[in-house]
């Protein structure tokens, strides 16, 4: 076995087996000095590295931000649904009676909104129905969060139902929107089996949460009465008012469901009272 020399001042000393100690120590030095050089950024490269990440997430933020959207857009197309069971089962057991928009000045239940929280929670006094109860009523896309101040208050409420829908005895809807053909008004329909034309272009419930008025301004009133804020009257959820970026969803009297960025309306009183189309006329879409 060869040895080591190593000098130290004028003496020399041999060790056994150092020349294969320096040479692994050598070794671990250049393996070193050689992944360290591998590790290291400079400042500019670091800087490099942090503009693509802010540029990979700002090319994927409003990705995220569609797909959020879109969920709340099928959540709240089930809460219209919900609605829209909870109606029709209200007509089962009523005779072909229908849910009205108004039913006079009875207490709780003079509302639609009322009435069907008597018929799906069997609610009888304000003070039954809690914030849990009345989440069938809101939207997750709401941003204006207005609220109703009835028989059962709301905080917030962001679904119309069809004002004509209504007890001509109660109300005369049609009248009041000046909705008629020479002296005769159209008829407002308490009655599912009244509902009889253009069945799958009346809508029920809808997104009106957005521009609930026929005054803009009205659109951040709070805790409003039902005047305007629960009526799908003459004004919806669409166009450059749509509730959605897709557009407004809607729930129909067939019970299809869809999401859409126009209505149908009756030509003489831009109102969804497509049953009176025959004897008023012709019936138009609106974007």
């Amino acid at each position: 076995m060869k040895e080591q020399t190593i000098t130290k001042g004028r003496k020399s000393f041999i060790l056994p087996g150092m020349n294969k100690i320096v040479a692994h120590f050598n070794n671990d030095r250049k393996l070193f000095a050689h992944g360290r050089g591998k590790s290291c950024f400079t400042l500019i490269e670091l800087l490099v590295v942090i503009a693509m990440i802010a540029i990979l997430a700002a090319m994927l933020l409003p990705a995220l931000s569609s797909v959020k959207e879109k969920g709340r857009g099928s959540y709240c197309m089930n809460q219209l649904k919900q609605l829209y069971t909870v109606w029709f089962l209200y007509t089962v057991d009523n005779n072909d009676y229908m849910i009205s928009y108004y039913s006079g000045n009875i207490g709780i239940g003079s509302y639609w909104h009322e009435k069907m929280l008597m018929q799906q929670k069997n609610i009888t006094k304000s003070a039954d129905a809690t914030e849990i109860d009345k989440k069938m009523f809101i939207c997750p896309s709401d941003t204006a969060k207005n609220g109703t101040n009835t028989g059962i208050p709301m905080k917030t409420i962001s679904y119309g139902v069809n004002v004509g829908f209504q007890d001509i005895n109660v109300h005369n809807y049609m009248k009041d929107k000046y909705c008629k053909n020479g002296d005769a008004y159209g008829k407002s329909v308490i009655k599912l089996s009244e509902v009889r034309r253009n069945t799958s272009k009346v809508i029920v419930f809808a997104d009106f949460w957005k521009y609930f008025s026929r005054w803009k301004s009205a659109t951040n009133v709070t805790n409003c009465n039902l005047n305007e804020k629960t009526q799908l009257a003459d004004k919806y959820d669409i166009g450059i008012d749509r509730a959605h970026s897709s557009g407004m969803n809607a729930v129909y009297f067939t019970g299809s469901a869809q999401t859409t960025k126009s209505r149908w309306r009756h030509t003489y009183c831009s109102c969804n009272d497509l049953w009176n189309a025959e004897s008023f006329g012709a019936i138009k879409e609106a974007f």
